[in-house]
């Protein structure tokens, strides 16, 4: 087997030499498709003429750069481009920019022995903020056991999961001179939901049954009543006996006092 090896392989060798004059030349490769293909290199001036949105994936900026996905694919592992999550940023008014300019300065501190200037620590300021959840989506993801039945889950419509508005509170953890944690700063999360009777019979309730359905109309009224019957009975409920008092609470694009 080892003697019909290094036959062959006199063979292959033979095929690439060739004597003219007397001389030995090496014949070009005999293998089918082309051996020597061209490098393709990056046109740096297509690709930022390009708009963001048509590289969004490999296979959209390929077909826009028309080549191929591996050598797009390629460039990236070569670290030739690159891949950025870019966040979009608030579109701010020359008045949105000098209400955050006075609530910088608002927050510094200078001592008046050292006269060294420092930012609050803020943490006697507390945020709250509202926030819409989905009660369930549309496809979700289980870990079950092998012998258990999946779960079923329905709904009048996919298009319409009804949705709750959350207002969440939360401030700086607070820690104590030993740098042991105090305070994690979680005061809770509280639903805008009410009880509304059932007006008539149905195959899933007897008319005049309590329902829980979500508050879709968000007034002033309905927050202050949050404010006074939830988020500060929870703050003198779960602050420290021992921390600082004088609490600030900052809602989300409200007026800072």
């Amino acid at each position: 087997m080892e003697h019909n090896q290094e036959n062959h392989m006199v063979v292959m060798e033979s095929r690439k030499l060739k004597v003219v004059d007397g001389e030995m030349i090496h014949l070009p490769s005999r293998r089918i498709g082309n051996t020597n293909a061209r490098r393709v290199y990056i046109d740096k001036e297509k690709m930022k003429n390009l708009p963001v949105k048509h590289r969004l994936s490999i296979d959209k900026l390929a077909k826009k750069l028309k080549i191929l996905y591996g050598t797009v694919q390629r460039w990236v592992k070569q670290k030739k481009i690159r891949k950025h999550t870019n966040a979009i940023n608030p579109s701010l008014t020359d008045s949105n920019k000098l209400q955050m300019l006075i609530f910088a300065l608002s927050s510094i501190i200078v001592e008046r022995n050292s006269g060294v200037a420092k930012f609050k620590d803020m943490s006697l300021q507390i945020h709250i903020d509202q926030k819409w959840f989905y009660i369930t989506k549309t496809i979700d993801s289980f870990y079950i056991l092998e012998e258990e039945e999946p779960p079923y889950r329905s709904c009048h419509s996919k298009r319409f999961i009804t949705k709750v508005m959350f207002i969440c509170a939360v401030c700086k953890p607070l820690y104590g001179d030993n740098g042991e944690l105090i305070f994690n700063g979680k005061l809770g999360i509280f639903p805008f939901i009410k009880e509304v009777p059932a007006a008539r019979t149905s195959k899933n309730r007897q008319a005049g049954t309590l329902e829980t359905k979500p508050t879709t109309s968000l007034t002033k009224q309905v927050i202050k009543d949050c404010l006074i019957n939830k988020i500060i009975p929870s703050i003198k409920a779960r602050w420290p006996e021992n921390a600082r008092k004088g609490i600030w609470i900052q809602q989300d694009k409200a007026t800072f006092t």
